[in-house]
């Protein structure tokens, strides 16, 4: 599983570090690694993130009134002005040549 994490902090708690092992000469690559940059990263907190996913409207022709399907989870609605699917929450995006 991936971790996402604010870069921006890694690099305020690097320089940080920088300053302290650029006094520490003995140290070598490995060292440095295992024991300041690997505890650096497990430090940040981890992000709330979520993958976008990207649909369309397709549609559905129908007797009384036409429906429009998501192209991602199939879910059919009769209102096509949400730029999202209220199901699966993908972004409706694509237009009718593109496929994810």
């Amino acid at each position: 599983m991936s971790k996402y994490i604010d870069a921006d902090r890694l690099v305020e708690l690097i320089y940080a570090e920088k300053e302290y092992l650029s006094k520490r000469r003995e140290y070598g690559a490995e060292h440095i690694l295992m024991h300041h940059f690997y505890p650096l990263v497990d430090e940040l907190s981890v992000a709330d993130v979520a993958e976008v996913r990207h649909g369309r409207w397709i549609e559905r022709p129908s007797i009384t009134y036409d429906k429009m399907e998501c192209s991602v989870c199939g879910f059919e609605y009769d209102y096509s002005e949400f730029t999202y699917c209220p199901d699966c929450g993908s972004r409706m995006d694509l237009d009718e040549v593109t496929e994810e």
